[in-house]
């Protein structure tokens, strides 16, 4: 469930607009591709929607006559070109107000919010694949990604103080997110024997929404406490014709021409197609947790009893279209990708459109998790306290789609008593000793199990679930140090051990025909050793000055190592946990000034090298490799009402690199095969805050 503002100070009403540019957008420019007349908002007008004259079904299209086919397939737009080249900047809007009414006996409370942001970004990238025999280039691309992100969303928060601990509050909440991708790729397939040039525009549609109904009472003279909720979460996904082209000449003949890739007669969406899909959920939960206070010789303690309740269901379903040619020697396979799929080519001598959906390309699944706990809270001795109990989950999920043309059933049933006990030792009044005991599961998600498979054109890979993966269970063990010398201070030392087991994993493997496939995997079992160091300290302390006495440094720094065991062709396996670093860094520098309204921060992040990817005997694993970030933000107060700010996010714009080393280190070396190699361009930004009220 979300949790958002709901306490209300003073009346307020905030209006906030920014600007901002993407350094890679002013070097390399911004093309565009068909854009709708609500893109800006992140909503399609239609567009992008199926046409209408297309049957609701594979079989039926299949059996209609030629003709009919031609008639359909010149109904879907021609929108696999691109626009000029231009700058375009980034634009914000939020708008915000709380008001406060006091009735007779009721306090009532509004917050509402509208917020709106339309970025732009030019990607730069540089991909390359090694296939099953890694001294073979199966492919190496050069891209240049345009993406745009539109979010848009509201908030209204109504909060209601009935008095003597009575409170019902009711959030709501809708957020529409979408990102619009238009990718030119060039480069070959070396083991193939090709050049090529590809194009893709993808839109990507996210929309929330979220209301929960919330209350917190005390009963029987306030000897007990109760809070519960209702919430219910709406998520819909929509891809609506993502399109790409691939055009591909021979490297050994010389003045060979690019053709574009249009197969005969049988459709790949992969080299000439256009793809659809719909995802809508439903999340309902229901919350209830009552706290019992009582006394042992004296001291007093608290027992929390509570329930909570978790539905989702949700129905996916996806269609795919590629063009065919009946003349593989057509002379439109010349034309470029303005016009290739024009009306006028579009004809029985030319092009058509044909289903490829596959019977795996829909799935619907419901899943039920019903949790109770119980927790205590005891005062053993004046500074020794201790909190202990226990969840129960059971979990029940049931997922139904086809592999190949056999209808299944997945179901996965978990029962999990997850006990937990932590200890705090106050040692003083500013000085804490914890130590804390947990056992947590990870559960697969429904995209994680269906056998759908998704050709990701970014990625040059196809994504697909792994119908047998389980659940995760975790034992977390960590003993802390705190201590807060100060007002707004603080430093921690903290060691942390963790198990797993059936771990789950990403891992990539390529069958050595077609395109590589990422999917998910439980390892056998694995660990986790860490040690990580918090603070916040302000530097007057260094000595007396008007400037120290305004900064605060603050950061954290972790260290882990971990270690999955795995069967490879019987064979048990180690190397590092897919995702985790050796190493985490964050450190920062903050300046505030309350007398003129300035303020200042600087923040410095590295995290160490890290396996993306996991591969296998045959594949090497693909790592991350580290990369420093820094980003920077000043304000200035002008006036009571207005508030300017200056940023910058990644201020380097430092390469992104994921590699692979053949004889399986993680050492990032001349000898390394690069994977990935991307610039996403440094963001510079203006903001001014004006308080109307």
């Amino acid at each position: 469930s979300l949790n958002t503002k709901d306490g209300i100070k003073q009346d307020e009403i905030f209006v906030q607009l920014g600007l901002g540019i993407n350094t890679n957008s002013i070097s390399q420019g911004f093309k565009k591709s068909q854009r709708g007349s609500t893109d800006f908002l992140g909503i399609d007008d239609g567009k992008r929607a199926l046409p209408s004259s297309m049957p609701a079904d594979l079989k039926t299209y299949s059996n209609l006559p030629i003709a009919d086919k031609l008639s359909i397939s010149k109904s879907f737009a021609n929108s696999f070109g691109f626009g000029k080249n231009g700058l375009v900047p980034n634009n914000s809007l939020q708008a915000s107000f709380a008001k406060k009414i006091e009735l007779k006996k009721v306090k009532l409370g509004i917050i509402g919010a509208v917020s709106y942001s339309n970025n732009f970004r030019t990607e730069k990238a540089l991909r390359n694949d090694v296939g099953t025999n890694i001294t073979d280039t199966s492919f190496s691309y050069s891209d240049l990604a345009y993406r745009q992100n539109a979010v848009a969303g509201a908030m209204l928060n109504l909060s209601a103080d009935l008095g003597k601990k009575q409170k019902i509050s009711f959030k709501n909440f809708i957020n529409q997110n979408t990102e619009i991708a238009d990718i030119e790729r060039t480069g070959s397939q070396p083991f193939q024997d090709y050049d090529v040039k590809s194009f893709a525009h993808t839109y990507t549609s996210n929309t929330l929404l979220s209301t929960q109904l919330q209350g917190n009472h005390a009963i029987l003279d306030n000897k007990f406490s109760v809070e519960w909720g209702l919430g219910y979460n709406k998520i819909d996904r929509a891809i609506p014709d993502f399109r790409s082209v691939i055009y591909k000449r021979s490297r050994s003949v010389v003045g060979d021409s690019f053709l574009a890739n249009v197969p005969f007669l049988i459709p790949n969406m992969e080299n000439a197609g256009r793809f659809y899909s719909n995802l809508a959920e439903n999340v309902y939960n229901a919350k209830l947790d009552i706290t019992v206070p009582f006394e042992i010789l004296k001291v007093k303690q608290k027992l929390r009893l509570g329930t909570f309740i978790n539905n989702r269901d949700r129905v996916f379903a996806a269609r795919r279209f590629g063009y065919v040619t009946t003349n593989p020697l057509t002379p439109l396979l010349l034309q470029d990708v303005n016009t290739i799929f024009n009306i006028e080519n579009i004809s029985a001598n030319g092009f058509r459109i044909e289903e490829a959906t596959q019977p795996s390309d829909k799935y619907d699944a419901t899943s039920e998790n019903i949790a109770t706990y119980a927790m205590f809270e005891n005062m053993l001795a004046q500074k020794f306290k201790v909190i202990w109990g226990a969840r129960y989950e059971h979990f029940n999920m049931k997922l139904n789609s086809s592999n190949g043309l056999i209808l299944e059933t997945y179901t996965r049933n978990n029962n999990n008593l997850l006990p937990s006990v932590a200890f705090t030792y106050l040692l003083n009044a500013k000085t804490n000793l914890r130590a804390n005991y947990a056992t947590t599961v990870s559960r697969p998600e429904f995209r994680e199990i269906a056998p759908f498979a998704f050709f990701d054109f970014t990625n040059g890979s196809v994504a697909q679930g792994f119908d047998s993966l389980q659940q995760a269970t975790i034992y977390n063990y960590d003993l802390r140090y705190e201590f807060f010398p100060d007002k707004g201070e603080m430093f921690s030392a903290s060691l942390f051990y963790k198990q797993f087991k059936n771990p789950i994993e990403q891992n990539y493997f390529s069958t050595g025909a077609g395109s590589p496939t990422r999917s998910f995997l439980n390892s056998d079992n694995g660990t986790l050793l860490g040690a990580e160091a918090e603070f916040r300290k302000n530097l007057g302390f260094i000595t007396k000055s008007s400037l120290l006495d305004k900064l605060t440094l603050f950061g954290n720094l972790a260290l882990m190592q971990s270690q999955v065991k795995y069967t490879y062709n019987n064979v048990v396996n180690t190397r590092a946990m897919q995702g985790q670093s050796n190493y985490i860094v964050n450190f920062g520098l903050s300046y505030k000034n309350e007398k003129n309204g300035l303020a200042s921060t600087l923040v410095f992040n590295n995290i160490g090298p890290r396996i993306i990817l996991v591969g296998d005997k045959q594949y090497p694993n693909i790592w991350e490799k580290s990369r420093n970030l820094i980003d920077w933000q000043i304000n200035k107060e002008i006036n009571k009402k207005l508030e300017l700010s200056l940023g910058v996010n990644d201020l380097l714009n430092a390469k992104f690199i994921q590699y692979q080393n053949a004889d399986g280190t993680k050492k990032f070396t001349d000898k390394s095969i690069l994977f990935l190699q991307s610039t996403t361009g440094s963001r510079f930004g203006i903001t001014a805050r004006y308080k109307l009220r």
